[in-house]
């Protein structure tokens, strides 16, 4: 925390725990930061920390099988978390009733 200040770092990426981590210990996000998350489901709390901050948040995803994110999405709502919206040359693909929200449980087919 103290490098990321003292460097003024405007880019970070990690995972929500990892962010967790370094809210514990007291450090506040600053205005002019973008804020990635991935590798797991992007909880409210951390969420709303930094929307409350006023950093840029993107909540980003990629199953393990691509090793690269597949979606990007800015948060400006902690209670509309999404997995955004395909990064190029991707693709997802889901069965589900049309018109309705992607559950959590529901299966998303990715593509390059």
């Amino acid at each position: 925390a103290k490098i990321i200040d003292q460097f003024q770092i405007s880019v970070l990426q990690a995972t929500p725990i990892t962010f967790q981590m370094i809210i514990d210990i007291g450090w506040k996000a600053k205005t002019y930061q973008k804020i990635l998350c991935g590798g797991d489901v992007l909880p409210h709390k951390i969420a709303q920390f930094f929307l409350n901050h006023k950093a840029r948040l993107w909540n980003v995803y990629g199953p393990m099988e691509t090793t690269v994110w597949t979606t990007a999405g800015l948060i400006t709502d902690a209670n509309q978390i999404t997995v955004g919206r395909p990064i190029k040359n991707n693709k997802i693909l889901n069965f589900v009733d049309k018109g309705r929200r992607i559950k959590t449980e529901d299966i998303l087919y990715l593509s390059q």
